[in-house]
């Protein structure tokens, strides 16, 4: 095997992850949503792509001819523009590092293979974090009751720090960063303030260590949302768009579409609220709305580890698993419930907010992008890029 130099004519990926998307396997693993999702590349064209969305058929229906034809007319799909979305995760190996292991190939490729591994890591945390966002980038909010003359971030649900690592460089903005006029970020003089995660990370709690006070942010509030550097109104719009956990109201402008001049069942969803009952109660619900809106066969629940939880511990003994297999060589279990619908298979996914569980068939969810996801950002012929600096 060749040393990782700037004149290795293949890419480094393809000899240290040779096998089928192990690439990319990290993100499947971490995002079982992706795993399951149709995805596609190649099929995003320069500015977006148009998704059709058939919320009605045809309208000519009558029991006589003559009503039939008097009431003709074509369906109107929803048609919505899909814009893209940029994610760069950057790893970096000094050309120190490569002079100081001269002649021993095993080092420089083992420090590739450290930093690519932390970039896949970091490439599959934040996607899988946007495929369940709103496109407005959030990744949480902060804790009402944190202490803004202090250094401890708090989370309002503290399962939103597993989008965080240390070091990350974050942004306070008073709204998600979705809606057609954004209020924007925390800025002074029409610059970001922007605050590192220096540390003290507790992921029970939802709290970690930023490298200065809050309030050094102009105008932040307990109620401000947390953003890593470059994200906010910059993500795709995942699952929390298009499901939204509030109804959409008239004149609203999603991806280019008033869905209230639509079926909005069919273009946005239907919500069951589960305040005061049992995860058992709910999903008797939640299997009747299904039926009322038109829904039938084998589907799909993600839900957070926390819900999850709560749901096995209502079941107890009586708590029935299978097996789901995905197409990317990734598996897991599920919990099986049987409901009016039918199947419905209940998935733990750490990324989905607690509190918000959307059921879908992932075969309807489709993960396009521009190439392989990740790819690889090289030269032509697979070499390194250089920084000069």
């Amino acid at each position: 095997m060749p040393s990782a130099t700037v004149s290795s004519k293949i890419p480094l990926t393809k000899r240290l992850y040779p096998a089928p998307n192990e690439v990319a396997k990290p993100l499947y693993e971490k995002s079982r949503l992706t795993a399951l999702a149709k995805k596609t590349t190649n099929k995003m064209g320069g500015e977006g792509r148009f998704v059709i969305i058939k919320d009605a058929g045809i309208s000519g229906v009558g029991h006589t001819f003559a009503d039939a034809l008097a009431t003709q007319g074509t369906d109107t799909p929803a048609r919505f523009f899909v814009q893209r979305r940029k994610l760069y995760v950057i790893g970096t190996i000094q050309n120190e590092l490569k002079v100081a292991v001269n002649g021993d190939k095993n080092s420089v490729l083992e420090a590739v293979r450290t930093e690519m591994d932390s970039a896949r890591y970091a490439f599959a945390r934040v996607h899988g974090t946007a495929v369940y966002g709103n496109g407005g980038g959030a990744i949480g909010q902060l804790a009402a009751s944190v202490t803004l003359a202090s250094t401890t971030l708090a989370l309002r649900n503290r399962t939103d720090m597993a989008a965080l690592e240390r070091n990350y460089w974050l942004e306070f903005s008073s709204d998600n960063g979705t809606g057609t006029s954004p209020a924007g970020r925390r800025s002074s003089g029409g610059v970001p303030v922007r605050l590192q995660l220096t540390g003290g990370i507790n992921r029970s709690l939802g709290t970690g260590t930023v490298s200065a006070l809050l309030n050094t942010v102009p105008s932040i509030t307990a109620d401000d949302f947390v953003f890593i550097r470059g994200s906010y109104a910059a993500a795709p719009t995942g699952i929390r768009g298009w499901l939204p956990p509030t109804a959409p109201t008239a004149a609203e402008d999603f991806q280019g579409v008033d869905r209230t001049d639509y079926d909005l069942t069919r273009v946005a969803g239907v919500r069951v609220n589960g305040n005061g009952l049992s995860k058992l109660e709910l999903m008797e619900n939640v299997g009747a709305e299904a039926v009322v809106a038109g829904l039938s066969g084998d589907m799909t629940m993600f839900v957070n580890p926390v819900d999850w939880r709560d749901f096995r511990k209502e079941l107890g003994n009586a708590v029935q698993y299978m097996d789901v297999t995905t197409k990317v060589g990734v598996g897991f279990k599920a919990i099986e419930f049987v409901s009016q619908a039918g199947v419905i298979k209940v998935i733990p996914e750490i990324d989905c907010p607690f509190g918000y569980s959307p059921l879908i068939d992932p075969s309807d969810v489709e993960i396009a992008s521009a190439g392989e996801l990740p790819m690889e950002l090289t030269y032509a012929n697979g070499q390194m890029l250089i920084a000069h600096d």
